[in-house]
Order: structure tokens, then sequence, then C-alpha cells
């Protein structure tokens, strides 16, 4: 807070949202720094550990009398309790963690002592210096593995979740406009399952994607944490552009818990009632008519919803697979759902939505699985669309134990499938023996050929056939895949012994090489691919 920017960027935050706590971190300055900014905020008061070495310093400051005890604190946290009415106790921990790699397993030993210092409700926000995942560090250096799962361990042991955020990705950013920009998410807040009970509808904002490398951009800074409940912590202005009525209806609820009846379908899903009379107007007046022989027969009044091919079924499938992703994000973001990461540093994936599948991708567990059901069944009462459980099939990992296996497909009410096949042409999966998955394609070109070979057809109709029609059988997965270059070395001697055989035997000398053919008419070549260099020139285009 040594830089008159910061203090002008937290008035600012503290003049739209008017928190009720506000916890800063590496603060840089004295006591009566702090003292000075909870005067000028008018806050009632606040507790400040002061910076040692020019460097740190921790701040809470609070909004009303008599509503934080402090508990403890050192030079990496302020733990104290919350006291109140509506909901009882609860503590809250202003956490900074150690910014020295070599001394990151002291904030790891830190958490865990925090931990068992009291059973309340617990909430802990702040910069803990580490990330959980590689998706949260862009550019720079790639975080040892040793210290992800440090700390992932430590967070597991004192019983956390992450409440994941809204806004940017990242906390911090270093050399921004540069080839060094680096990116990570520091900032985090973990709370316990029974905090998030006491508050299940909190979430975490931020607020500010542009902060500089100075220090003074603390976390309240970056960071706005909005406890949507009925205890009076709720940021109790939102957006002016959704509307006084909106904004007074979300005061009411806030305040008394209470939502107007006739509001509930406007504010529970953010459509107004007249776009939402629209929509049902054009799925429900529509009629269909027959034409036969150029005569306009019937008028039929559809009774089970829009007809397949419908204009208006693609915009209403986006909306509710919107709704059904977002779900599946606030339970990713809250670690109750993890997905799958197809490399090192590669970002999960917990969902593939298509028009007509959905593919979703978690722990094989019994409390994921557990999740992931009740997603899909509050997703049919928000949408109206049944998941049809019979025609689902779940495939696990080759490492998997039998008793998980049958957990989660206990728990989800579907059948287990060993081979899942393919899918738009695809396999679904690719183990090993890669050879063998691709195998269609050389029996598919030979099919073709040998249909072609007992034809009398001229060498400039080979010519034709062979770039033309046998060429482009696999564009489609090569396109998508890295075909095996045993794969295309067995379909080019194919092709080869197509060339040059005749009356259908396959037989003939081979003047040139598949290689010699290649290359462009102007070398001496018929200009025929080398279908490995075609495949890895169509995955750059990606």
């Amino acid at each position: 807070m040594a830089n008159p920017r910061a203090v002008r960027f937290l008035k600012e935050i503290v003049k739209q949202l008017r928190p009720s706590l506000i916890f800063l971190s590496e603060i840089l300055v004295k006591r009566n720094k702090i003292e000075a900014i909870c005067k000028a905020l008018h806050y009632a008061g606040c507790f400040v550990v002061e910076a040692q070495n020019h460097g740190g310093g921790l701040a809470l400051i609070w909004k009303n009398e008599g509503g934080v005890e402090i508990k403890g604190s050192c030079n990496h946290y302020i733990d104290y309790e919350v006291v109140c009415e509506q909901v009882g106790r609860w503590r809250y921990t202003g956490f900074y963690g150690c910014p020295e790699r070599q001394r990151r397993q002291e904030s790891w030993e830190l958490l865990r002592k925090l931990s068992g210092d009291s059973t309340l409700p617990w909430c802990i926000f702040g910069d803990f210096n580490d990330i959980k995942f590689d998706h949260e560090n862009s550019g720079g250096r790639p975080q040892p593995r040793w210290l992800m799962e440090g700390f992932k361990s430590a967070v597991n042991d004192c019983g956390l979740m992450d409440l994941g955020f809204n806004g940017s990705e990242f906390t911090w950013e270093k050399s921004r406009r540069t080839s060094s920009w680096m990116q990570i998410r520091l900032d985090r807040g973990l709370v316990t399952t029974e905090w998030q009970a006491m508050f299940p509808r909190a979430e975490i904002r931020v607020l500010a994607d542009s902060w500089t490398e100075a220090k003074e951009w603390s976390i309240m800074e970056k960071m706005a944490y909005r406890f949507r409940s009925r205890d009076g912590y709720g940021v109790k202005k939102y957006d002016e552009a959704r509307g006084e009525d909106v904004i007074r209806c979300c005061q009411t609820f806030m305040n008394t818990g209470e939502l107007p009846q006739a509001a509930n379908k406007t504010v529970k899903f953010g459509f107004n009632s007249v776009w939402i009379d629209r929509v049902m107007k054009c799925v429900t007046t529509v009629s269909y008519s027959f034409v036969q022989e150029g005569e306009i027969f019937g008028d039929v009044q559809p009774q089970r919803g829009i007809r397949q091919g419908d204009p208006m079924s693609p915009y209403l499938y986006i909306l509710c697979a919107e709704g059904l992703s977002s779900i599946i994000r606030r339970h990713e973001h809250v670690g109750l759902l993890h997905g799958c990461s197809i490399a090192r540093g590669a970002p999960p994936v917990s969902h593939i939505l298509f028009a007509d599948d959905s593919y979703f991708f978690f722990r094989a567990t019994k409390p994921e699985a557990l999740t992931m059901k009740n997603i899909l069944l509050k997703y049919e009462r928000l949408s109206g669309q049944a998941i049809n459980f019979g025609k689902s099939n779940v495939v696990f990992s080759p490492n998997t134990m039998s008793r998980r296996r049958r957990e989660v497909c206990e728990t989800l009410q579907v059948a287990e499938v060993i081979v899942p096949g393919k899918y738009l042409g695809l396999p679904m999966h690719i183990g090993r023996r890669k050879n063998k998955e691709f195998k269609f394609l050389v029996e598919r070109i030979s099919s073709k050929l040998e249909g072609w070979s007992n034809k009398s057809i001229s060498r400039g109709g080979k010519v034709i056939l062979l770039k033309t029609a046998a060429q482009t059988i696999p564009n489609f997965w090569m396109n998508l895949l890295l075909i095996p270059q045993g794969i295309c070395s067995q379909i080019q001697k194919q092709m080869n012994s197509f060339w040059w055989g005749s009356g259908g035997s396959g037989k003939g000398i081979r003047w040139l090489s598949w290689e010699r053919m290649c290359t462009a008419k102007e070398g001496g070549g018929l200009g025929f691919k080398e279908l490995n260099k075609f495949n890895i020139a169509m995955l750059a285009k990606q």
C-alpha cells in the first residue's frame, strides 16, 4: 500500500462493493498508514502485521464493531472468528505463503497446523504462492511436479476444497507485452464443506486483470469475495445495467433470504419474461402441412416440442448445453470433479458436448460419480430433457480396480463397455498397438483398388483414380489424427502395386520407386502424395 495508485484502487473497490471485511497482503507500510486508510474508508477497525525487512506485511480491516475476534497472527497469516447472528460463528484466515521455493514446506506445514486449531466452519483466502495444476501457469518455466503435489497434499490433508473463481484466470503476471510474459494463479480461496454449506452461494470474482508487477497489489486488490447469503456479508449492489428492479430484488433476497415469487423465473435463469414468452411462442405456435402432387394437405399442430431440424433447435440446444457446461465447471472449480488431461501440462477436459451425444470425464470414484449423477438429474429438472441411462455407457482406464468399476456403474446405473468402438468414424480408444487400430484404412483402400484392378484402365485413368479417390479416403482421419507411418507405408505399397500391375494380378516391373513418383511432374514424377508428410501438413493447419 506504499503506492498511491494502489490506495486509490482499494478505495474505488470499497466504494463500489462495500465489503464487510478486507484482507491485504504485502502491504509494505507501517501500522499508522493502514489506520489512516481505515479511517478514510470509514471502517470500524483494523489489525496489522507490520512489514519486516522492507517486505511482506498483512492487514485486516472490518466494517462493523464487535463482528471480528482475532485468534492468532504471524508474518504469514491473520486468523480470526466472525460472529454472525443469522448463521453463527465461522472462521476466516487471511494467508500469505512463503515466496521462496525452498520454504514452501513451511507454508504447507503451517496450513496443517491452522487446520487443527479450530473445528468451526473455515475459509482461508490469500496469496499461497503455489499452484495446483499446470494450466494455472502460463508462460515461463513449468512448475516442478513436487511443488504442485506438495501443495495439493497439504490442501487435502486440511479437508479444504477450492472455491473456484469468476473472471480472469490468473492473478499475478510479469513482463507483460514481452516474449517472456508470465501469468500465474497464485491467489485462491479454500473452504471446508461446513463453510460451503453455511454459504452455498459464495463465489470469488477476480476484479482486476491488468495489475502491475509491483508487490503493492495485494489479494484484496485483485479479488473481491462475494458472500451471497442472508447474513449481511454479501455485496449489496449489482450491475446497474440489469435494471433497478433486479437490483432491488437481489437486495431483498440477500437481506431477507426470500425471493419474490413473480421474479423466480426471470432472475433464476437470467432471462426476461418477455423474451421467454417470445421463445415459447416460436416453439408452440408452429404448424406443418404436407404437399402431395402439388397440393397442400393438413394443418398439423405438434404436441411434443419442436421437430428435429427446426431453425430454433440449435439456439435452444446451445442455451441448454451452456447451462450444463456451467454447472460442470462450477463443480470443477470447487474440486468436486476432475477432468482428464491428455498429457502433462495440458488443461483438463471434463466434458465434450455434441448435438446427439455427450461425453463426461471424471475420476473413477464413487463421490465423483455421485456428483455427476446429481448434475445430470439437475439438468433434467431445469431443461426438461431426460437422460436415457439405458443407452449410456461408461468406459474406464485400464488401471481402474474392479471394485471401483462396480461402484461407479451402480451409482450411475449404466453399463460398462470394454471396447467403445468408433464415433463419427473415428476410433474412441487408441491403445499402444496403433497399427491394429488403423488397419481398417488399409482394408478400405485395398477393397477399392481390388475392384479397379479387375477392369481395363489406362495409365491416365489410374492416375485420376489414385489422386481423386484412393488418396482422399484417409483425409478425414489425417485431418484429426497422426496415422502410424507403418499404415501409410502399407497404403502406398498397395497403390504402387495397382499402378504397375495389370490384369488384376498386381504384378509388374516397378520402373520407379513410389518416392520418385511422388515428386512433381516438373521433376520427373507423377505428383502423388507422400501420405505421412501430407498427414503432418494437415495436422499443422489446426
